[in-house]
């Protein structure tokens, strides 16, 4: 009988300590520049794909509350720039919105922290997510003559934690800078994904200069997301921590009944 009493012991303390640790920040478990490996780590998942391609004209967005496809809302600063649209109808102000060829653009624009919300912009999920990701391109489409992105001015954000791109894409490590600028493409070129330990709501977007400031150049900074894939469970499960919890209290009273029986059997023995 000791063994189940062991066994039960210890998985309530496991339930409790696996408890404990659902309040914590959702930790990056990994970090994905390649959408194929990204699809085969979140193929367990029940996932949505946001492809911006239902507004096919130029739309600016900005205030709070934009739906943008598939759940997904946008919420802009108040300081965020306006898109000016030139007279063929094209943004050359970057900003936030749709450009109407199934791309869809965000900026970075340092200052914005001021109004204590978040920062150029967020995007809120649907519901807590547990993934996301989505294809990219530089942008930096208010002047011509630029045509590149410095990929160290571009931070995402979730649950407390900042996350840069130049880091994420591996052009800046240990405080050493290589070249963190991007080309500026028409189409996306690259990918960045996140699969996490807990489930996010939203995703910031911050310049890199109003988490340090005075650490990068004070440039604003835009790119353009499509295929926008964020992953939720299929269904609604208990945390693991409460299926551990629930196999040590069956565990007790598997105990219990066993005690009951061996009991009930010594006392009709004694009274053969």
């Amino acid at each position: 009988m000791r063994s189940n009493k062991i066994f039960a012991g210890l998985a309530i303390a496991a339930a409790a300590a696996a408890l404990a640790g659902q309040s914590a920040h959702a930790a990056v478990m990994s970090v994905f520049t390649d959408r194929t490996a990204f699809e085969a780590a979140v193929a367990g998942y029940t996932t949505t794909t946001e492809t911006f391609e239902t507004v096919t004209t130029p739309t600016v967005l900005g205030g709070a509350g934009n739906a943008i496809g598939s759940g997904l809302t946008l919420d802009v600063s108040p300081n965020a720039r306006s898109f000016i649209l030139d007279s063929g109808g094209v943004i050359n102000i970057e900003d936030f919105g749709f450009l109407g060829n199934g791309l869809f653009e965000v900026e970075f624009n340092d200052g914005n922290m001021l109004d204590g919300a978040f920062g150029s912009g967020r995007i809120n999920f649907p519901t807590g997510v547990i993934a996301f990701g989505f294809d990219f391109a530089a942008a930096h489409p208010d002047n011509g003559a630029i045509t590149t992105v410095n990929a160290e001015e571009i931070v995402f954000s979730f649950d407390g934690e900042n996350y840069l791109l130049s880091d994420l894409l591996g052009l800046t490590t240990d405080g050493v800078n290589s070249t963190t600028t991007l080309p500026r493409t028409a189409v996306a070129s690259g990918f960045v994904g996140f699969l996490l330990s807990d489930v996010i709501s939203a995703l910031t977007l911050i310049h890199a200069n109003d988490v340090v400031p005075g650490g990068v150049n004070h440039t604003l900074e835009s790119i353009t997301f499509d295929n926008f894939t964020f992953a939720q469970t299929s269904v609604v499960p208990l945390p693991a921590a409460a299926w551990v919890f629930l196999a040590g209290i069956a565990g007790l009273i598997g105990v219990g009944k066993r005690k009951r029986l061996q009991s009930a059997r010594r006392v009709k023995g004694l009274t053969r």
